[in-house]
């Protein structure tokens, strides 16, 4: 009858270190050779493994190899979180290094170029600590990637014959990404594109392997560059079909029903001010001359609420968006040009469903009364800001001028009496960005603030 052998525990040579350290940092005035550790520890492992421990650890200088071959603990060494496994996000530098910031760590771990594994930036990884000196910033190596933060980068595509790949414009992205013939979906040698990584680099296959998802035009180009920074910030400038499709089904007729619910202020002279580039008009003010010198001034802003219902499919698309995002050239809107450009916004002569704010002022242009809620509006006139200043500050009278000025002198006294209160006026230069024809930037300009503004 044989016997069986016992399993012996293969332990990872820098949790050994960690079991070795700890062990001797009890007895600090013992003196240890390997056989001894391993007696001593009960350690199922083989005496060469115990020797390399000792040795990387006497290395390091946290403990002291002594002249008769034994190991001592080193006076001051603090070593107990070598091998300590952490979680954490890939914080990655140009140089190709990484600090992993960890929830339950003070310090961020550095790890060298080398120890990161593949890791890239904002990826969430498993860490385990190298060593830790006294005073010094915690170093470790990336063990395991736990999860990517991203799959599809940019980049420009190089294909020359049967070999093509794309080199990514991130420079932090230490591989290049190959791309099979089949996988092309049609982009061409020295285009931009978008690629997804189908294969990540391993220790036998150092390139990453991918197929295209998207070609952004020709390197160089602005509508490929402008695409580039959306895609490279997580933005999308096309909408999915099935929130264009939603967007589209709403009607755009406004119900007696519907106005019957909401305070009709569609006989009240109504007015945008917005820049003179703007595509969509999303507030109004309003103004309204009442009995014994008082004036109702409205500030109306689109009702989105009424057209995108909770837990539809815009509403999760605009939740996914937060914001629309304004490039140099273009806006790239939270809600399709459906709903943006035609339905929410305030455009002249035509009726719209807003949410209001109405403050009635007394003759001194102090506020006496005020009501908010849900609104059916009609803007008059659309001005942009240079065309209102100049109604502002002409000395001769034309159509609205007399209730843009009422609007302006309003606005003066709240923020004189918003000053008077201790109001900070937080302003600084904004510039404007001169593009040609072809949308490229050929210069710098300062916007001019006015009382317009």
């Amino acid at each position: 009858m044989t016997r069986k052998k016992s399993k012996s525990h293969k332990l990872d040579n820098s949790k050994l270190q960690t079991i070795i350290f700890n062990a001797m940092k009890k007895d600090p005035k013992a003196r240890y050779h390997p056989k001894q550790i391993i007696k001593k520890l009960r350690l199922k492992t083989s005496i060469d493994a115990v020797n390399h421990a000792l040795m990387v650890l006497a290395r390091d200088k946290r403990i002291d190899l002594l002249p008769n071959g034994k190991y001592k603990f080193k006076k001051g060494s603090s070593f107990k979180e070598v091998g300590l496994a952490l979680k954490g996000i890939v914080d990655m530098t140009m140089s190709g290094a990484a600090f992993i910031v960890c929830e339950n760590s003070d310090q961020d771990i550095y790890v060298p170029a080398p120890h990161t594994n593949g890791a890239l930036n904002n990826d969430e990884v498993e860490v385990s600590l190298l060593y830790r000196k006294t005073g010094r910033r915690p170093e470790g190596k990336v063990t395991k990637i736990l999860k990517r933060n991203r799959e599809s980068f940019i980049g420009n595509l190089h294909a020359k014959g049967k070999l093509a790949y794309v080199i990514a414009s991130d420079p932090t992205i230490p591989f290049r990404i190959n791309v099979k013939s089949s996988d092309l979906n049609g982009s061409k040698h020295g285009e931009k594109v978008v690629v997804k990584i189908t294969e990540w680099p391993s220790s036998n296959y150092p390139d990453a392997l991918g197929t295209i998802q998207t070609t952004l035009g020709a390197q160089g180009d602005n509508e490929s560059e402008m695409k580039s920074i959306l895609v490279e910030n997580g933005f999308d400038w096309v909408f999915p079909d099935k929130v264009n499709h939603q967007a589209e089904g709403i009607p755009a007729d406004i119900t007696d029903e519907e106005v019957g619910l909401r305070r009709d202020m569609r006989d009240i002279l109504t007015l945008t001010i917005d820049p003179v580039d703007a595509k969509d008009f999303d507030d109004a003010l309003s103004i309204d001359y009442l009995a014994d010198g008082k004036i109702e001034v409205g500030v109306h802003i689109a009702d989105v609420a009424h057209y995108v219902k909770a837990n539809t499919v815009l509403d999760k698309e605009a939740y996914l968006r937060s914001t629309s995002v304004y490039l140099v050239d273009r806006v790239v809107p939270m809600l399709p040009e459906r709903l943006s450009n035609e339905l929410c916004s305030l455009r002249p002569e035509e009726d719209k469903l807003t949410f209001s704010a109405i403050f009635t002022f007394d003759k001194k242009y102090k506020i006496i009364n005020e009501w908010f809620g849900r609104t059916v509006t009609h803007s008059n006139k659309r001005f942009t800001y240079e065309g209102a200043q100049e109604l502002i500050v002409a000395e001769e009278e034309s159509q609205f001028s007399k209730e843009i000025k009422e609007l302006n002198a309003i606005a003066h006294k709240l923020r004189k009496d918003r000053f008077n209160d201790g109001s900070i006026a937080f302003e600084s230069d904004e510039v404007r960005i001169q593009l040609d024809e072809n949308n490229k930037p050929i210069g710098v300009t300062r916007k001019s603030r006015f009382d317009a503004h």
